[in-house]
């Protein structure tokens, strides 16, 4: 057992890691621990470290000392942002980066095509970032949600809150790890509506809101 495994083991004795993961890359080992409520990675030369709590979203990661900051995992990445739709958008924002409005066609990805793309990244993956438009708009969301949870890796994701139904928060809130949710100086409240239906299901600490401005 590494120093590294050891030590975290010793401040959470009743944590197990029913799999593990090893991955090489220009010689050097990247182990993965990955348990129920932890994932761990470390490098076999100490210049790569992180620990992902699942229940709350806390990463932390450093190098050979606590104050080195890796840029990034060399066998893998620690986050992925995955655009599932695009097109068609009740939001309808002028100012929309991706062009999305509710004129426009929607393009969803299938459950096959994401399936196939998240078994293919390394399992030094902690957190997918889903890309979405109206937060019904692809029909295969929250089962892409239910099956990143059940690989260990915890979903997260933006939505403006325009068409959220108490039945639809209720549904995300049992499997999203956190949210940001967009407020529009058009309409403030549908911000703050959005972040009282998560927080009355339990998210008290997984919302954060993003000011939008035209």
């Amino acid at each position: 057992m590494s120093d590294f495994l050891e030590k975290f083991k010793s401040e959470h004795p009743s944590v197990l890691f029913p799999a593990i993961y090893n991955y090489n890359h220009d010689g050097i080992t990247y182990t993965i621990y990955d348990g129920d409520e932890f994932k761990l990675c470390e490098a076999s030369d100490g210049s790569y470290h992180y620990t992902f709590d699942k229940s709350n979203g806390n990463f932390a990661r450093w190098g050979k000392t606590y104050e080195d900051d890796p840029e990034y995992c060399p066998a893998g990445p620690e986050i992925l942002d995955l655009e599932i739709a695009s097109g068609k958008c009740k939001g309808n924002c002028p100012f929309c980066y991706k062009g999305n409005s509710i004129n426009e066609e929607a393009v969803n990805m299938t459950f096959d095509a994401f399936k196939s793309i998240i078994d293919k990244i390394p399992k030094t993956l902690t957190q997918v970032a889903f890309g979405i438009c109206d937060i019904d708009g692809n029909p295969d969301f929250l089962k892409m949600m239910d099956y990143t949870r059940s690989i260990g890796i915890v979903p997260n994701f933006t939505l403006s809150g325009i068409d959220l139904t108490d039945e639809m928060a209720e549904k995300v809130s049992k499997v999203a790890g956190a949210l940001a949710v967009s407020a529009y100086e058009t309409d403030k409240n549908v911000c703050y509506d959005t972040v009282k239906k998560f927080t009355d299901l339990g998210m008290d600490r997984k919302v954060l809101i993003r000011r939008k401005k035209k």
